[in-house]
């Protein structure tokens, strides 16, 4: 049975009630479509609780390893930088390795600033 037809037998069931207690054609009609309306709306607005509920708690579980997988990444991109910055700073290292040191910090900087902008 499709939905439009479980629709209009929902309704045409209800109609024949109401005109067997005495209702006019008119009136039950109205009345049947306006309950049945009524029902739907009370399930939509169920469903959307259901829905809302269901986010908000995938929101905070995403929340929560989001959390967990960013900071330990920070600490070690905090620890790459640092060692990079040493072995640039440092005057044992040749001039290739400072280079390669100062190319890859520039481009740490850039992909951070480019994270930071997309957030």
């Amino acid at each position: 049975m499709s939905r439009e037809h479980f629709h209009e037998s929902q309704i045409e069931d209800r109609i024949t009630e109401l005109m067997e207690k005495g209702m006019s054609d008119e009136d039950a009609i109205q009345q049947a479509e306006s309950e049945y309306d009524g029902q739907v709306n009370l399930v939509e607005d169920k469903a959307l609780k259901i829905h809302e509920r269901a986010y908000m708690i995938n929101k905070a579980d995403i929340q929560r390893k989001l959390k967990q997988g960013c900071y330990p990444s920070e600490i070690v991109l905090s620890k790459v930088v640092d060692h990079l910055q040493a072995n640039y700073n440092s005057s044992s290292q040749i001039r290739s390795t400072k280079f390669f040191c100062r190319d890859l910090l520039t481009e740490i900087n850039d992909w951070t600033l480019e994270v930071a902008n997309a957030e």
